[in-house]
């Protein structure tokens, strides 16, 4: 039905509007298209579920005023109760003060009155006690549907499924393979001092190979979408509790490193937790050695003392600058020297092939 947020907006609340009179004509509209349009008594009993901007908002601002901040919403219920609260709040306030709402996204200020009107009658026609709120909507819907597209009905090896997950999710291939190739030679070398044991390596290879795919969503925070990606991606060729170590390492490639101010790493047990650390550990230092995503690097040579670990990289070709990889290695190998308890340097070279 056509009552989004930014059309209603322009229809009720344009400028000099009185805020109280457009809430008032706007449920009255909404209630009146309901009412034709779709049979509340078809409906009884049925689970609500709010996706959007609208609804996001909505439980930021009670949960902001709860509890003094505003936690991740996802999966929260927000009470009939608590709309008609919040619509009361948002109709006292004007545009400007809204920007200032504890939870509300400013750039929804102008917007958010009339979303809440909308949501507000929608839960009174269906005489729902609630709603569960998804962040999620049409478009991960349709992100998912794309990656777990089924192939040509043969079984795929699990080096080939993962390979073909990635490709769909349109990650840059030789990047995943240099990332690949590059995580195989640390974990190699380092691996086993890190207290690596069995099972790691098959974890570090998964996340080298699908470490990007939730660039498919957006570049900005892809390390979070590729999180949600490969969580539910039941059709990898993972258990549940790879799929979701897989999804964790991956999630840690860039950015800050592992907390427990993250719940999806906070929710693991104490010793998922130190393999996610251990692996993303070496996967960060791998993805930043193809900061340029041209594969620049040949050779590591790795050399680890008492107090230090040396990574001296190889270009490819004679000709090849590395410095966007060594400062991207560089930059991203904190974790790495507080596991090892060494300072970490990395540095180029135009030595021959790699040795231990």
């Amino acid at each position: 039905l056509p009552f989004g947020a930014v059309r209603t907006t322009e229809q009720y609340f344009g400028a000099g509007a009185d805020q109280i009179d457009g809430v008032r004509r706007l449920r009255a509209a909404v209630r009146q298209r309901l009412r034709r349009s779709v049979p509340a008594r078809q409906w009884s009993g049925a689970r609500m579920f709010g996706s959007g901007g609208t609804f996001t908002n909505a439980a930021r601002i009670i949960l902001a005023r709860e509890a003094g901040r505003a936690p991740a919403v996802h999966g929260s219920t927000i009470t009939i109760g608590d709309f008609h609260r919040v619509l009361e709040l948002a109709t006292t306030l004007t545009v400007e003060e809204r920007r200032q709402l504890p939870g509300l996204n400013p750039e929804r200020a102008d917007i958010i009155l009339a979303g809440l009107a909308v949501a507000t009658e929608v839960l009174e026609h269906f005489g729902a006690p609630g709603v569960v709120v998804s962040a999620f909507g049409l478009r991960e819907g349709l992100l998912l549907h794309l990656s777990q597209q089924s192939g040509n009905g043969k079984e795929p090896t699990r080096g080939r499924a993962l390979r073909r997950f990635a490709d769909r999710c349109r990650t840059d291939r030789r990047h995943v393979e240099q990332v690949l190739r590059l995580s195989r030679r640390l974990y190699d070398a380092l691996g086993r001092r890190l207290g690596c044991q069995e099972g790691d390596w098959e974890i570090l290879e998964a996340a080298a190979l699908l470490h990007d795919v939730g660039q498919l969503v957006s570049y900005k925070g892809h390390h979070k979408h590729s999180y949600h990606l490969i969580t539910h991606a039941e059709n990898l060729p993972l258990s549940p509790e790879d799929r979701l170590l897989v999804a964790t390492v991956s999630r840690y490639h860039r950015r800050s490193p592992p907390t427990k101010k993250h719940p999806e790493y906070a929710r693991l047990p104490k010793d998922q937790r130190e393999r996610v650390k251990r692996l993303a550990a070496l996967l960060r230092v791998a993805d930043g050695l193809d900061r340029g995503h041209i594969a620049a690097v040949e050779t590591l040579r790795i050399r680890l003392s008492p107090t230090r670990l040396r990574i001296e990289a190889t270009p490819r070709l004679a000709t090849t600058d590395l410095k966007l990889e060594l400062w991207g290695a560089s930059r991203k190998s904190d974790l790495l020297a507080k596991l090892l308890g060494v300072e970490v340097e990395i540095v180029g070279s135009t030595l021959g092939p790699a040795d231990g």
